[in-house]
């Protein structure tokens, strides 16, 4: 009651302490005697006037309460707002309404008008008090405002940041002596960086591989409400796994890209995290190794890739099967594939003899064949021009010399002494002229057979060769020689272990010339080209299999070679010394193929290129015997030849029956880069322009080949 007689006489409330009237004392100067008497009762009445009269203050402080609406608001995302709210729950109903000032400003790590805009705020807030509808005299007021925020869209990577609204005081503006009282009062409201969780993951996610092999890269982006970031450092970590990174630190590209690149150690799994160094975000990648085939000790780098193909291939044809049914070559191949992995660990050496039969070593033996095949060829166009410098009926001879006895002979000598009508003593024919006499039609064919030893990249194999080359040949003028020659080539291959066989048709166009500016120099060339048809099987057999298997192919291959050389004869006696050099320049090409025939374990292997550039320096020696019905010449050469290319590219291919197509490689052997050769040979010149030979030729100093070949040719002139 002694606060309702202040409000009497204070309408407002006032910084200064409310004196009013002063009441007598209890009993005095009213009348007051202990008992009721007359002077109490105008006492009473004036204080009930007090309390209902018009425009009296409210009782009490309001209480004021802040709310974020929502918690949370993102860059560039929509607003959210603080409400403010003021209630008094002694309010005087008859006011109808009054102001409070309510004091307030903005904090938190947020920076206000730059990561953030406010819309509607003063400080201090007015707040209009309205009382309720239940107000009888003294009751609950309330009033509220709302203030909304917007977060700025940006490009800065500076994490989530709060933004707080806090009150301090408050008052009534309209009191006769407005006083400030506390009403503290705070909400916060968290900004989602927007870039914050924007480091995603572009590639390299879930693979699949085999161990001690890098991996795919492993890509992320960082990128803001504006598109990609470029300069920011993403850090790079092995959560799960051995092995090491090409990177553990970078900064992203002008794409907003980073990379690293994992290589693998012993373990399976691993997870490779990427964090956003400003802000401490990341993404993880996850990668199964999955190598207990390439892991198999004693396999050769071959035998380790197609084991890492099977371990890539297995789990991820396991995991197709559980999305759509597996054709039967797919089913074939997961069924063998799950037999070699429990092998690892039941029976490890059936795993490795598993891994061995499955490797197709004997890939590599075409591209070997296809530089000897043309290079056969070139054999026998250079053994046909060797016979026209022995003094072969059908051009002419003059700018050549034979050595008989003691005593040298020009082919011009030769050239008389076949001429048609000389042995039949026709004197009128001898001076006739032939009038095919500058054309030579030729015959040669040679047998080659070799073999090449097992190595740690190649089968081994056994093979025979079958040489044809005929031809036409015209002297043009006296020193000038040009010709073209059809061959043809068979050849046979076997692979040692049962490996399989290979056979080969080859079919060759040529042409051929020679030219003698002097009598003891000469200039020679030859262009070859050949198109090949191979067929080859494959035996497929091991102990886990069952029954052997053997796989089909048949494909082509091409190939040309060009040959140019020049030569100098040294004639002593009846001894020629020919000396002489070439370059020889094979290109080689195989067409992709599929095999058939072996289920599941069929192969594809990609196409494959041989290049072989050589050069051939060697000399010959001759001697001429002449005998009653021939002359004949005995030769042999020594001859060296230089390998330039290396032919170490590699052999690729993968599963046919494998849809995610992973890749092995197969290393293969260098070219051989010096040899030897040596020849003997033998030649007989005829009457009536006929002339035969026969020659044998091995090559010393090849490392894992041995090749011997036979050569023998006949050519008739009109």
């Amino acid at each position: 009651m002694l606060d309702k007689m202040k409000a009497f006489c204070c309408p407002r409330p006032s910084a200064e302490p409310c004196q009013g009237p002063q009441l007598p004392p209890v009993g005095a100067g009213v009348g007051f005697t202990g008992r009721k008497g007359p002077g109490t009762w105008p006492v009473l009445v004036l204080l009930l006037l007090a309390w209902a009269l018009p425009g009296a203050s409210p009782l009490a402080q309001p209480q004021v309460t802040i709310t974020a609406n929502p918690a949370s608001i993102q860059e560039g995302g929509p607003p959210g707002s603080f409400l403010v709210r003021v209630s008094d729950p002694e309010y005087r109903c008859s006011l109808e309404s009054t102001v409070v000032r309510v004091s307030n400003a903005f904090g938190g790590t947020a920076i206000f008008g730059q990561d953030y805009q406010v819309e509607g705020w003063n400080n201090p807030l007015e707040i209009q008090l309205v009382p309720g509808p239940d107000c009888d005299k003294i009751g609950l007021a309330e009033g509220q405002v709302a203030i909304p925020i917007r977060a700025t869209a940006d490009n800065f990577i500076e994490g989530s940041e709060v933004a707080v609204l806090t009150s301090t005081t408050c008052n009534y503006p309209f009191a006769t002596a407005a006083a400030d009282f506390p009403c503290n009062a705070s909400a916060s409201m968290t900004i989602i960086d927007a870039t914050q969780s924007l480091i995603s993951v572009v590639s390299g996610d879930g693979q699949l591989a085999s161990s001690r092999q890098p991996l795919q890269p492993f890509v992320v982006l960082v990128s803001g409400a504006a598109g990609p970031i470029t300069g920011q450092e993403v850090r790079w970590t092995i959560e799960q796994g051995d092995g090491s990174l090409s990177t553990t630190a970078g900064t992203t590209n002008a794409a907003g890209q980073a990379t690293t690149v994992l290589t693998p150690g012993k373990e399976t799994q691993f997870r490779v995290r990427a964090t956003l160094a400003q802000t401490g975000d990341w993404v993880e990648f996850s990668a199964l190794v999955s190598s207990p085939l390439a892991g198999l000790p004693g396999l050769t780098p071959g035998q380790i890739s197609v084991g890492g193909a099977l371990d890539s291939l297995c789990p991820r044809l396991n995991a197709i099967g559980q999305q759509r049914p597996l054709t039967a070559g797919e089913q074939d191949l997961l069924a063998q594939c799950r037999k070699l992995l429990a092998a690892t660990g039941e029976d490890p050496q059936a795993a490795v003899q598993g891994i061995v039969a499955l490797t197709p070593e004997q890939a590599s033996a075409p591209r070997k064949l296809m530089t000897q095949i043309s290079s056969l060829q070139v054999i026998n166009l250079v053994e046909r021009l060797r016979e026209l410098r022995r003094g072969a009926r059908g051009v002419s001879l003059g700018g050549l010399k034979v050595g008989l006895a003691d005593q040298t002979f020009s082919g011009s000598m030769l050239e008389q002494a076949f001429k048609p009508g000389r042995e039949s003593g026709g004197g009128a024919s001898a001076d006739e002229d032939w009038p095919f006499e500058r054309l030579g039609l030729f015959i040669t064919g040679d047998v080659q057979w070799g073999k090449k030893d097992q190595s740690i990249n190649e089968d081994g194999f056994d093979y025979d060769r079958l040489g044809l080359t005929a031809g036409a040949d015209y002297r043009f003028t006296n020193g000038l020689i040009l010709g073209a020659a059809l061959g043809y080539t068979s050849t046979g291959v076997d692979i040692d272990a049962d490996g399989g066989t290979l056979d080969d048709d080859s079919w060759s166009m040529s042409v051929y010339g020679t030219y003698y500016p002097t009598e003891h120099f000469y200039l020679e060339g030859s262009a070859t080209y050949g198109w090949d048809r191979y067929d080859q099987d494959r035996n497929i057999e091991y102990s886990l299999l069952g029954a052997k298997r053997t796989a089909n192919a048949g494909f082509d291959g091409d190939q040309y070679t060009l040959m140019f050389g020049a030569g100098y004869d040294l004639i002593h006696g009846g001894t020629i010394f020919d000396l002489y050099g070439r370059l020889q320049y094979t290109s080689a090409s195989l067409d992709s193929y599929r095999e058939e025939g072996a289920d599941g374990l069929d192969l594809i292997i990609q196409g494959q290129d041989a290049i072989s550039f050589k050069s051939i320096l060697g000399t010959q020696v001759s001697r001429s015997i002449s005998t009653r019905s021939a002359v004949l010449s005995l030769q042999g050469w020594v001859q060296w030849e230089h390998e330039f290319e290396d032919g170490d590219e590699e052999v690729t291919g993968y599963f046919a029956n494998d849809p995610n197509q992973f890749g092995f490689i197969l290393p293969v052997d260098a070219l051989e880069t010096d040899l030897v050769r040596l020849g003997l040979g033998v030649g007989a010149q005829f009457g009536q322009g006929r002339t035969a030979f026969l020659s044998y030729q091995a090559a010393l100093g090849m490392q894992d080949y041995t090749e011997q070949i036979v050569t023998a040719g006949v050519s008739v002139a009109f």
